[in-house]
């Protein structure tokens, strides 16, 4: 997930808020992180989905070249993987289905040199205005639960 915050915007740089592992079952992995970020949620989402510069952005992937299979929207990537002393690259591909009104692009594999299974996401929010939001409704909550005592 990625939080973009126009007042944040103004006084402070990018920065990863967490990383966590939230599930591990059957031998399938979930890990969600998040970052907060002064950049425009467009922006960061057109930067995601620049799928032939990913490379520039991801040390993890050398190539991404973009395909389609029936109007679905498919990515061919070269990875990179490293373990103590030892790395090497694999093939990925793809489906990819991108939800720009929703802030949100998800990633499904179809097959892969190296992984078995793979689904991932990136959700991009508007930190500042789901905060706006919840600050209001509390106060119209607030508000209403005031006159409720008066008619006590």
């Amino acid at each position: 997930m990625i939080l973009t915050d126009v007042a944040y915007r103004n006084s402070h740089s990018s920065r990863i808020n967490d990383v966590a592992l939230l599930s591990h079952q059957n031998g399938v992995y979930t890990v969600g992180g998040s970052i907060q970020t002064p950049v425009s949620t467009s922006h960061v989402y057109d930067m995601l989905i620049d799928y032939p510069n990913l490379n520039r952005i991801f040390s993890s992937i050398d190539e991404c070249h973009t395909l389609s299979e029936q109007s679905a929207l498919q990515l061919l990537q070269i990875c990179r993987w490293e373990f103590l002393a030892f790395s090497g690259t694999f093939k990925t591909l793809l489906n990819v289905h991108e939800e720009r009104d929703a802030g949100r692009v998800v990633f499904s594999l179809i097959k892969s040199s190296f992984m078995k299974d793979f689904e991932g996401q990136w959700q991009l929010t508007g930190g500042y205005a789901q905060r706006i939001f919840v600050k209001q409704v509390t106060k119209v909550l607030e508000d209403l639960l005031a006159a409720l005592k008066t008619q006590e």
